[in-house]
């Protein structure tokens, strides 16, 4: 089984309960193809980078899972989720944490 984190960003004009039917909705989507949700992470409100469906912030959630690699192919539909981004890892994987090395600038000459 591989390790997978799921992105849901909820759209964050509608109510507390309605946010939380969105990620059970997506925790039972993630089961019903095989996956086992191991955490998830309430992360809040942000403001989004740019408008997506015509929306400036949203609540974001990671849930973090183990499924087989068909799974998360399978899986692609969260009604409620304005984003969704599936990322692979044999560890853990952190969002906040640089995913790329700083290189070292280049002396001008």
């Amino acid at each position: 089984m591989n390790k997978y984190e799921l992105t849901l960003v909820v759209n964050a004009k509608i109510e507390d309960d309605e946010r939380a039917a969105a990620v059970e909705k997506a925790k039972e989507i993630i089961t019903r193809f095989g996956g086992t949700v191991t955490e998830v992470e309430d992360a809040g409100k942000k403001r989004l980078a740019y408008e997506i469906q015509k929306m400036k912030e949203g609540y974001y959630y990671f849930i973090q899972f183990d499924a087989d690699a068909a799974c998360p192919a399978e899986g692609r539909s969260p009604d409620a989720a304005t984003g969704r981004c599936t990322a692979c890892g044999t560890e853990r994987h952190n969002p906040r944490r640089r995913s790329r090395p700083r290189w070292p600038r280049c002396p001008r000459s």
